[in-house]
């Protein structure tokens, strides 16, 4: 996500039987970084955790296996 209308519109297409405590937590901590009670960075750690606890956030220092250099295929050519 890119900024907080970024993830209120997600917040608003997120299912309504899928939300629950962690998902209202979240949400209140984006509008009170919207309202200036919080700095953003808050907001941000909120979102990452709604996003880890319903298991769509990827690690991103994570390594794709492409990424480790080991040649597989017939390519013959590290990616």
């Amino acid at each position: 996500m890119g900024c907080l209308d970024d993830a209120f519109d997600f917040f608003d297409e997120w299912p309504r039987e899928r939300r629950g405590p962690i998902f209202e937590t979240a949400f209140r901590a984006c509008q009170r970084a919207h309202d200036g009670q919080v700095p953003l960075t808050v907001a941000r750690d909120a979102v990452a955790g709604f996003a880890r606890s319903v298991k769509i956030l990827q690690d991103p220092l994570a390594q794709f296996p492409w990424m480790d250099g080991t040649r597989s295929g017939r390519g013959g050519v590290t990616a």
